[in-house]
């Protein structure tokens, strides 16, 4: 395949860097979605006859110049076998592993653009399973990323992998709420979140559309049902993602806020002294003050009925629809 394609050059050949190594790779997934997505609303018979084409291209371009060279060359030269010569003209047999290198290369460019194939198919192909399993290859990858660029396992074999830096940082950003470093993660984690909870929102009331009556789709009725629907699930969607995106802030930030509440009740240096320790900054101690948050949630249900109190919200929510 050209570098181009690979997102090293462009076309006028110069070296490219960061986000434009992307572009043409991601073109390509778009072109291979739409040709996937063409055919599959084409006929069997179509899809056959893709397939068949596709097999004896394949074949030809593999067969045909290894065979073309060879003869030529016996022609000009006599007759010698297609490999094992010092001069690298007489070794035909190379010209059959062309084909396979550039199965090789789409196969490594799939499984790096897994994610973004997948999801294009899933939302131009109106696929749940193409969607979750876009969204479960990426979260693999970003786990498999995290034990890779571990400290530990850096020091004993380098990948090439670039690890996110070792401290979180401080929380500077929202009123002291979010650092930088986690303002970044916590938006990956609701893109990920809305487009998966749209994507399979809106099969999902296509699904249901299709299988209406055609005379209640164009009932008033039924139309405004049907939006009241979607609108419920879009304020649904933000306000869960709002909560979500939240609630994670103030978790990677709990640890300080306890520090502070036992600095403040008591007054001892040993708040300031915890609160300057290095391991809390570090992404363990981020998760060590994210599962102290879900422990002292988990233990507030017994004081503070959380059902009643997101009854009391979501009935709210009704009203003020209803209102509207």
């Amino acid at each position: 395949m050209p570098d181009f394609l690979h997102g090293l050059v462009d076309l006028s050949g110069n070296t490219l860097s960061g986000d434009a190594t992307f572009v043409a790779p991601v073109l390509l997934c778009v072109a291979v979605t739409t040709l996937w997505v063409y055919l599959l609303h084409q006929t069997e018979k179509v899809q056959t006859w893709v397939n068949r084409l596709v097999s004896i291209g394949f074949i030809g371009w593999m067969v045909l110049p290894f065979l073309l060279s060879w003869i030529y060359a016996m022609v000009l030269s006599g007759p010698h076998l297609p490999f094992g010569h010092e001069n690298p003209a007489y070794n035909h047999i190379d010209h059959l592993w062309d084909p396979f290198m550039f199965i090789f290369e789409m196969i490594f460019l799939g499984i790096v653009f897994a994610p973004i194939l997948a999801g294009l198919m899933g939302i131009w192909g109106l696929s749940k399973r193409m969607i979750t399993w876009a969204v479960g290859y990426f979260l693999m990858v970003v786990g498999i990323h995290a034990m890779l660029t571990f400290e530990g396992i850096t020091d004993a074999v380098d990948v090439g992998l670039q690890p996110l830096p070792g401290q979180i940082g401080d929380a500077t950003l929202y009123g002291g709420l979010v650092s930088p470093l986690s303002l970044t993660l916590i938006s990956i984690a609701i893109l990920i979140i809305v487009f998966m909870e749209s994507g399979l929102a809106v099969i999902s009331h296509l699904e249901y559309a299709a299988m209406l009556p055609e005379e209640a789709k164009r009932n008033p009725e039924y139309v405004n049902q049907f939006r009241n629907v979607m609108n419920s699930h879009i304020v649904h969607m933000v306000s869960i993602t709002s909560v979500v995106a939240l609630t994670t802030a103030i978790a990677l930030e709990f640890d300080d806020f306890l520090i502070s509440l036992v600095g403040l009740l008591e007054g001892s240096q040993w708040s300031g002294q915890v609160r300057e320790s290095l391991e809390l900054q570090l992404t363990y101690g981020k998760v060590i003050s994210a599962g102290l948050f879900l422990l002292v949630v988990a233990g507030m249900r017994f004081v503070l009925p959380w059902q009643r109190v997101t009854g009391i919200i979501e009935t709210g929510m009704r009203r003020i629809r209803s209102t509207d």
